[in-house]
């Protein structure tokens, strides 16, 4: 997964003043801050509840699927993948998605 590749490197050390962790088991395409209580899997499936018809809500530019499960989960929809994001209560789930934007955005046109 090309956009996979390109994201790793780009996204911040530090996400709604929290610092990036190491995820168990390591993985190039997992990231995790405050131990967990953000994370990001990039080259997930399509979310099984995501319909044709479902609107995104956009953040500067990334389209966001939240799931009507869990209100802690979101997947970004791209041409090129999902990568799913996990938000504790703990955080402001709409401060982590602009913060995400940027490096989402250029992984995206580097892997284009």
């Amino acid at each position: 997964m090309a956009m996979c590749t390109k994201l790793a490197p780009l996204l911040p050390n530090t996400l709604d003043h929290t610092q990036r962790t190491e995820s168990t088991p390591p993985s190039p395409f997992v990231a995790v801050w405050d131990s967990g209580a953000i994370a990001l899997r990039c080259g997930v499936p399509r979310p099984a509840d995501m319909a044709a018809t479902d609107q995104l809500s956009e953040v500067n530019g990334v389209g966001w699927f939240p799931s009507p499960d869990r209100p802690t989960l979101y997947t970004a929809v791209t041409d090129q993948g999902y990568i799913e994001l996990t938000v504790s209560r703990a955080h402001s789930p709409a401060t982590v998605m602009v913060d995400l934007a940027t490096p989402i955005v250029k992984a995206l046109s580097q892997a284009g």
